[in-house]
């Protein structure tokens, strides 16, 4: 979502680069995000909220750098 968000800001742009901290001023900007994941012992999706969200693919795009 975020990069399709960049490409339609910038169509001109062959090529997109932006850091991770970046990806985190866009999920603040969403007034209504959340992330379920599911829990095998609780049988259940647990709901977490944007900073279980920004952590996330912060560590993801960092894993992805090396």
């Amino acid at each position: 979502m975020f990069e399709q968000r960049l490409f339609e800001l910038n169509p001109s742009q062959p090529y997109l680069q932006y850091e991770p901290r970046d990806v985190g001023v866009f999920i603040d900007s969403m007034p209504h995000i959340g992330l379920l994941i599911f829990d095998d012992r609780a049988g259940a999706y647990v709901p977490h909220a944007k900073g279980a969200i920004k952590q996330r693919v912060e560590q993801l795009l960092r894993s992805r750098a090396k």
